[in-house]
């Protein structure tokens, strides 16, 4: 089972596999809910050639476990499907802040410096940890600060997380808050 290891929330995440004797099938995309178990998402049917594609458009953010199992089949020959860790991030609008303030207070209570790693945002509370993505790359960072305070922007990256990601001037980031 292949499946990308990030996706945006609205995108389409396409799971893609064989599953051998199985041509002409049905299958299942199943999620993992936290309370309620596997969820089926989506529907397809197995080709011919024993390869299969799925696809799915997640409406949340957040980590999930995905599978791909025979539609109909019960738990015990379920169990042993593969399962793939998707990242689901929800889009928002970000800028960056940094040169002019270095040696200023945040509002968490760090001095910011060329090397801190941390975002802003208005409402979240200081230390919370979110995973941001901006061109494929990856980071994860806590609150330090209070902002943006201008714009539709939901975001400010501090220097140093900007450069990590290769965010160059505002635009669009993804982001998920993890737990």
């Amino acid at each position: 089972m292949r499946v990308a290891p990030t996706a945006t929330v609205g995108d389409v995440v396409s799971v893609r596999g064989t599953m051998p004797g199985a041509a002409r099938r049905r299958i299942v995309l199943q999620r993992l809910h936290s309370t309620r178990g596997w969820r089926t998402v989506a529907r397809a049917r197995v080709r011919r050639s024993e390869r299969f594609r799925v696809r799915w458009r997640p409406e949340r953010s957040g980590q999930t476990s995905l599978r791909v199992v025979l539609a109909g089949r019960r738990v015990s020959a379920a169990a042993t499907a593969p399962v793939a860790l998707v990242t689901i991030y929800r889009p928002a609008l970000a800028t960056y802040y940094g040169p002019g303030l270095w040696g200023n207070p945040t509002f968490c209570g760090q001095v910011l410096t060329p090397l801190l790693l941390g975002v802003a945002h208005r409402t979240l509370p200081c230390g919370t940890r979110v995973a941001i993505l901006h061109q494929r790359r990856e980071l994860i960072v806590a609150v330090v600060d209070r902002g943006p305070f201008h714009g539709d922007y939901d975001w400010d990256l501090t220097q140093a997380t900007a450069d990590v990601l290769g965010f160059t001037a505002s635009g669009e980031i993804g982001y998920v808050r993890l737990r």
